[in-house]
């Protein structure tokens, strides 16, 4: 997948994140935080996965890699 984001002065950057298969991703990732819930690694309340456990938080899985397209 690639991602843009753009700030209020309209600069962008962009990024292609390479992933293994979704469904696979999505069971490896939720039983990560899962347990890292139950381990008491985050506060109680919501939080978007990157809000919880940082901002890399997806590069820790096996087959997943992000490239910055803008340099």
């Amino acid at each position: 997948m690639v991602a843009v984001a753009r700030n209020d002065r309209g600069q962008s950057v962009r990024s292609r994140l390479r992933t293994p298969e979704g469904y696979s991703l999505t069971v490896v990732t939720a039983l990560d935080a899962a347990r890292r819930v139950v381990a008491g690694e985050v506060k109680p309340g919501f939080h978007t996965p990157s809000l919880a456990f940082g901002a890399d938080y997806i590069l820790e899985f096996d087959g997943v890699t992000r490239e910055d397209l803008d340099a």
